[in-house]
């Protein structure tokens, strides 16, 4: 290790600072541009292709007032679930009414499946 030490003291310090330019910096930048360069090829806005498909689990406990903006935004997802199950734990709120309402209204939305578990 000593010997590595007095290599280094005794070294151009302009020399060591030009091999770390030529061989360190490239390394980085180039796989830092050929990350970003990947990702840009990759992104797309379409849904994807292929059998995709997803079941939206949405567990809830007195959460009334959160689960209507939920169901609604499932709903205007690129990829829309296949099924949404909600599970109720017990709510002493109007949970379950507001997934009954959404459950009748889910017709407008291309007839989903749906499965609401209460206790």
């Amino acid at each position: 290790m000593l010997e590595a030490v007095e290599l280094l003291a005794s070294t151009n310090l302009f020399l060591l600072a030009f091999s770390v330019l030529i061989f360190d910096i490239p390394r980085y930048t180039l796989s830092l541009v050929s990350l970003a360069l990947s990702g840009f090829w990759r992104r797309t806005d379409r849904p994807p292709e292929g059998n995709a498909s997803v079941s939206v689990i949405i567990p809830t406990f007195n959460g009334a007032s959160g689960l209507a903006p939920t169901i609604a935004s499932l709903h205007r997802q690129t990829l829309r679930p296949v099924e949404i199950i909600v599970v109720d734990d017990g709510s002493t709120d109007d949970t379950r009414a507001v997934a009954e309402r959404a459950r009748a209204g889910s017709g407008q939305h291309g007839d989903l499946p749906w499965h609401a578990l209460w206790p």
